[in-house]
């Protein structure tokens, strides 16, 4: 049972409501239960979001959005994952982000029984919504929960459970990460056990230091750093659906055509890549003495090549920031 416009009642084989009477108080008298949807609930407990209650629908398949609608004057159980169906795979546990203290975005967590996590933002007013998949870095993703605008999930990783929260912005760029200071500047530093023999990447007082190998519990750096934080890294990728150009004569789907040029807009990155061709920050003239200011502005990247369903792949190899505000392409045909 969830308490948002109405005492909500979510059942194995449909969705009911307990409205109030008109000018009263509900009461055990004259309270009316009625079915709006006939769709059933698994198992995950439904959460209020955006206006709505989510529930994941009996079969596992889909995420539901709970919602009145005036035009109908009943409640309607909209699929939102419609459109992302290959990204839940029967899901085993739910919980929603409202905020942080730094981002006020709102976001709902669902973890899939194959470890990883679905990621469902919505903003109803400005009419965006859209999904995204999570993958723990050498793990998987077991369970989820918020308290107090943070989201926390358990994560599995080599037989052993770990209780990780996720940074509240994108000051940390790199997974299950942990964070060692010391007295006096060093070079050499003791790490925890668990990350004996792994491969692991570095920033030291801030600044990328690249990929390192843990021996013997020692991490052993070139340059002395007074703080290090080491973590595993992961590779984003956004992709684009296919270029369709209308033309007067008729759409150009499924013939050749060439993406030219790209048109990335970006804000303080230090790392993008489109088709493999990376952004350049550095040149032969700089002071590499110097930190590398973070790009923020339209890039542009040149493509090669016809295809039939043309589409752009960004990615970022390296963990550090990436912040991408929008695309544009050029195509030839």
């Amino acid at each position: 049972m969830i308490s948002n416009r109405d005492l909500q009642i979510f059942t194995a084989t449909g969705e009911f409501v307990a409205a109030k009477p008109i000018g009263k108080p509900l009461t055990p008298s004259d309270t009316r239960v009625s079915r709006q949807t006939p769709y059933g609930s698994s198992k995950v407990t439904p959460i209020p979001f955006d206006g709505g209650t989510l529930f994941v629908q009996s079969s596992g398949k889909s995420v539901r959005e709970f919602i009145y609608a005036d035009t109908e004057n009943s409640y309607a159980s909209t699929d939102l994952s419609l459109l992302a169906g290959h990204l839940i795979v029967s899901p085993r546990d739910m919980a929603v982000l409202y905020g942080t203290a730094t981002r006020n975005e709102q976001y709902a967590a669902v973890v899939n029984s194959d470890g990883t996590l679905a990621i469902f933002h919505s903003a109803r007013a400005e009419g965006l919504a859209g999904w995204t998949l999570w993958s723990a870095s050498d793990g998987s993703f077991d369970s989820v929960c918020s308290v107090n605008n943070t989201l926390y999930v358990s994560v599995l990783r080599d037989g052993s459970y770990a209780l990780e929260k996720f940074a509240p912005d994108d000051s940390l760029t790199v997974d299950s990460s942990r964070t060692y200071t010391a007295g006096t500047p060093g070079t050499v530093w003791i790490v925890d056990s668990a990350l004996d023999g792994e491969t692991v990447h570095v920033f030291g007082d801030g600044e990328y230091l690249g990929e390192h190998i843990i021996s013997s519990s020692t991490l052993t750096l070139e340059d002395p750093v007074s703080t290090i934080t080491v973590g595993y890294n992961y590779t984003p990728e956004i992709k684009t659906l296919p270029a369709n150009i209308v033309l007067p004569s008729g759409s150009m789907a499924g013939m050749p055509k060439r993406i030219t040029k790209v048109y990335v807009g970006l804000d303080t990155t230090l790392g993008v890549s489109v088709e493999g061709n990376r952004l350049i920050l550095r040149h032969v003239t700089d002071d590499l003495s110097i930190n590398v200011e973070p790009y923020s502005g339209i890039a542009e990247f040149y493509i090669l090549g016809y295809y039939k369903e043309a589409q752009v792949t960004l990615s970022q190899v390296d963990p550090v920031k990436m912040r991408v505000l929008g695309l544009n392409m050029e195509v030839a045909f």
